[in-house]
């Protein structure tokens, strides 16, 4: 595994400032302004951008989970693609986890079912802890089928 930099003190409160008001804005929904700044933050990180401690997974991660919900599945995608490459080679659960979930809103539920039957084999419910209760319910839903 890479060795992650820290950002240096000042560009890392810009970027915290940047993050909470675009926080702010997704909250009040206002996606226009929560999409610009985000994309604000990502480009004030040096390059290269994957090279940083916490915001290399944090924001690509998040940008994935912003355009996930926000139904814009073709950012969605190009986000989770950086995502996987920030948290480097292999398969990382969490970050699968995250890709079933864009399968399961874009309508693929079989590539969803499929991660999310994967992961629950192996862990039982606890990937789907904190998350929406709505993909639990689907992949029991589904299991219910399939066994």
């Amino acid at each position: 595994m890479q060795e992650r930099k820290k950002l240096p003190e000042p560009l890392r409160i810009q970027i915290d400032a940047l993050l909470r008001e675009a926080g702010l804005a997704e909250r009040k929904r206002d996606f226009t302004k929560c999409e610009e700044l985000q994309l604000k933050a990502w480009d004030l990180l040096p390059e290269p951008k994957l090279s940083w401690d916490f915001y290399s997974n944090i924001m690509p991660r998040d940008n994935l989970l912003f355009y996930r919900d926000t139904q814009q599945f073709d950012k969605a995608q190009h986000w989770l693609d950086i995502t996987r490459k920030s948290y480097g080679p292999g398969r990382d659960d969490s970050v699968e986890f995250f890709a079933a979930t864009l399968w399961l809103e874009m309508g693929e539920n079989n590539k969803a079912f499929d991660e999310f039957d994967r992961q629950y084999k192996a862990l039982k419910k606890r990937p789907f802890e904190g998350k929406d209760p709505k993909y639990l319910a689907f992949y029991l839903s589904r299991k219910v089928k399939h066994d």
